[in-house]
């Protein structure tokens, strides 16, 4: 086993082993030239330990995931659908790399094919991703306002219905050593943390691998423990959340999909994370919707737009924070929404206290969000 020494046990060392060849030298004083030589030597060897025991730190980690082919989960992109609106009677064509982006913003979301509104509609979804990575491209709903690139004139306006919220950092060294942990209590499967784990990874991607959906929150409930009275045993359901509207079908079934097992294209059978005989059905989560009301205080020079927009995504970070079945508690939104900068006072009247959710598998999530404003 390896064993770092200090630089004071390597010089006792070495002056046990010279005053044990040699009658000559016998001044290891501090200060002697005996010791002055011995302790430049032992610093080295010092250096060397530490430097030693670093590489080992360091190595140990990557010869781990390596070996479990444990790969770090890259930064993505921001991703999601907008609403194109048109006028008239005319078909018109929103081509691929068509930008649209928030007023003001730092990032721009681009379409990733031509898109076609027919002579007999008004509106078209359109799937955009945004052009950089990292959470920082999420937004909130309804902010995508700004088209970038030049289009048809009959193209009046454009706006995401939803919130997009599959942009991620990489993975730092401490988010990959506890998904690790994780993923070792799964490798019997069959178990509770096994299908909890198996049920995070699962998401749906498009033809550029993009994520478009994802399981942001999830909760595993087995009746016959869970339960009281308990239920019957062998049966297990899964309720997720995309971090939007609860779970689309499609999301759904992936997930069953993957808890199962299947056989993939190639033939390969892919094992599922619950045991054999298990019951397990998965449902989208129940939603309490809680609108938000406030009137906030502002020094007469700030920006309030600026400001608003700081509010409301710091109420959206509140609510997505909140875990399946966990109360909202007001202190904390009114603590969350007072700590942004610019606001002065706050008087926060929606909700008027603590929300407890309707049951265990119900999520708060942000409704409206409506502010006033007060300066002095």
């Amino acid at each position: 086993m390896f064993q770092i020494k200090s630089h004071d046990s390597i010089m006792a060392s070495m002056i046990n082993r010279m005053t044990a060849m040699s009658d000559d030298l016998t001044d290891f004083n501090i200060g002697s030239k005996v010791r002055t030589v011995l302790e430049a030597t032992a610093t080295e060897i010092d250096q060397y330990y530490q430097a030693m025991l670093k590489g080992l730190y360091e190595a140990v980690p990557v010869a781990i995931y390596k070996t479990f082919s444990f790969d770090r989960t890259a930064e993505a992109a921001a991703s999601g659908y907008v609403l194109f609106q048109k006028s008239g009677t005319s078909e018109v064509t929103i081509p691929k790399g068509t930008q649209v982006q928030i007023p003001g913003g730092d990032y721009v979301y681009e379409t990733q094919e031509d898109f076609t509104i027919a002579s007999s509609e008004t509106q078209g979804y359109v799937y955009v991703v945004c052009s950089d990575t990292g959470e920082e491209t999420n937004c909130l709903t309804s902010v995508i306002t700004e088209i970038v690139s030049t289009l048809d004139d009959a193209i009046v306006s454009v706006s995401n219905p939803s919130a997009f919220t599959t942009g991620s950092d990489e993975e730092t060294d401490l988010e990959r050593k506890l998904r690790f942990q994780q993923w070792l209590n799964t490798l019997a499967r069959s178990t509770k943390s096994s299908i909890e784990y198996g049920t995070s990874i699962v998401n749906i991607t498009d033809d550029y691998d993009n994520i478009t959906e994802e399981v942001v929150k999830y909760i595993v409930h087995e009746p016959c423990i869970d339960d009281d009275p308990a239920g019957d045993v062998g049966y297990v359901n899964v309720y997720l959340w995309n971090g939007v509207d609860g779970a689309s079908t499609e999301l759904i079934a992936k997930a069953t999909k993957e808890l199962y097992g299947y056989t993939d294209d190639d033939g390969e059978k892919v094992p599922g994370w619950k045991g054999a005989g298990i019951i397990l059905t998965v449902y989208a989560v129940s939603l309490d919707i809680i609108p938000v009301t406030a009137t906030v205080t502002v020094d007469e020079d700030e920006d309030q737009t600026a400001i608003e927009v700081l509010i409301k995504q710091a109420i959206d970070d509140y609510f997505q924070s909140l875990d399946i079945g966990k109360t909202l508690i007001w202190a904390e939104l009114h603590k969350v929404i007072k700590s942004v900068d610019g606001v002065e006072d706050l008087s926060l009247t929606a909700p008027e206290a603590n929300s407890v959710a309707t049951d265990w598998y119900y999520k708060n999530v942000m409704g409206t969000v409506t502010l006033s404003y007060l300066t002095e």
